[in-house]
């Protein structure tokens, strides 16, 4: 049984593929990924809630094989003192490329995925955020934090649709509540 240090799946490193196993390793990703946020919430008292929250959610579908990045290699899962852990794409000691991290508050609870593309250590280009919650992200990240196009669901029903800056709506969007109302327009670090 794997621990929260390390992985019972065995990615192989960048270096080590050819085309066909590129295509392969890129195209089962998704899965990879599922069995370490699986396996890992299993393991601890208090991740069943993410787990569901993250079962709920339509897998996050990396674009292409080629936007796997080429100078970067797959290791066994990581645990920060950040209370995180990380699985996926390494570039030197920097996450890199594709990736998927769990957050832990200081009482050991898992209260978020983040699975997408990172560069240079941080969130960076299309990703989702699950928490436990219920609150869903999907879109993209820049430096570590939510910019760009994308769509936030909060566990209320509530939804919005459009551009992000900063982490806030801030642009053009539409903003749906769970009452079916909705306000299509521009919004401004909300």
């Amino acid at each position: 049984m794997a621990t929260r240090f390390e992985s019972t799946l065995e990615p192989k490193k960048d270096k080590e593929l050819d085309w066909n196993d590129f295509l392969i390793c890129s195209t089962n990703y998704p899965r990879f990924t599922d069995n370490f946020v699986d396996e890992t919430l299993a393991e601890i008292s208090y991740g069943k809630a993410l787990s569901v929250q993250w079962k709920l959610q339509n897998p996050f579908l990396y674009s292409t094989p080629t936007s796997e990045c080429s100078l970067c290699e797959y290791r066994v899962a990581k645990t920060f003192p950040q209370n995180s852990t990380y699985l996926g794409q390494w570039k030197g000691e920097k996450r890199h490329g594709r990736g998927t991290q769990l957050t832990f508050d200081s009482a050991g609870a898992a209260v978020s995925v983040y699975e997408g593309y990172w560069s240079d250590d941080l969130r960076n280009g299309q990703g989702r955020s699950v928490t436990k919650e219920g609150d869903s992200y999907l879109g993209r990240w820049k430096k570590g934090t939510v910019f760009g196009e994308g769509k936030k669901v909060w566990v209320n029903g509530d939804s919005y649709k459009g551009t992000f800056v900063d982490g806030k709506c801030n642009g053009f969007g539409v903003k749906t509540w769970a009452d079916g109302s909705s306000y299509s327009g521009h919004w401004q670090n909300n």
